[in-house]
């Protein structure tokens, strides 16, 4: 009886030294490219890659460097026609931030094309403009163009396989209310269990 409790604590023993082993794994950083992909969520490369597809798309769109270029020929030298984004929905079951992962990131992008400006979100930057305002008697700019959308998704089974479909869908409009251009990316995931993404 003496030597099965002593099997046991010493099985037990090794158990805990093994999973300590394991703990002290050491973390890495990785290639960006090269991250774990989920079939049942948006990952972070899926935002990186709708960001960056649709303001590419949006940027060498004929008709906004068209609207862009006639807007700044009506302002006074120096400013640049002002952007708004809207309110991206988020139509899937997912309960992700459309601000920190979709719009920051395109908004970045914008910004370092140089042709356009943003409304601040920051409540602080709020208040400064509407006191610089009052102490100047300007009124307000109105923005130029609003970007808005809504990201869907889609899922679907078929024995043990998964399948997830993503719909990035945004719209631009002008002052005018309308609708300049839109862009759509897809991205499609499948696979019975998280994968390694390349």
């Amino acid at each position: 009886m003496n030597k099965m409790i002593r099997s046991i604590a010493l099985l037990s023993l090794a158990c805990v030294g093994g999973m300590m082993v394991g703990c002290g794994s050491e973390a890495k950083v990785i290639d960006q490219n090269r991250s774990i992909t989920t079939v049942d969520q948006i990952d972070i490369q899926d935002f990186r890659s709708a960001a960056s597809t649709l303001t590419r798309e949006m940027l060498s769109d004929p008709r906004w460097t068209a609207t862009v270029q006639r807007l700044k020929s009506q302002m006074p030298a120096g400013t640049l026609p002002l952007m708004k984004i809207s309110r991206i929905k988020n139509d899937t079951t997912l309960k992700v931030d459309m601000r920190g992962f979709l719009v920051d990131p395109m908004e970045a992008e914008l910004m370092k094309s140089n042709l356009v400006d943003f409304f601040a979100e920051d409540a602080e930057a709020q208040n400064l403009a509407k006191m610089n305002e009052i102490a100047t008697g300007t009124q307000p700019r109105l923005p130029n163009l609003v970007l808005f959308g809504t990201v869907r998704d889609l899922r679907s089974e078929a024995g043990d396989v998964k399948q997830s479909s993503y719909v990035f869908h945004l719209k631009l409009a002008d002052a005018t209310g309308i609708t300049i251009w839109q862009g759509e990316k897809l991205i499609t995931k499948q696979g019975s269990k998280p994968a390694i993404g390349i």
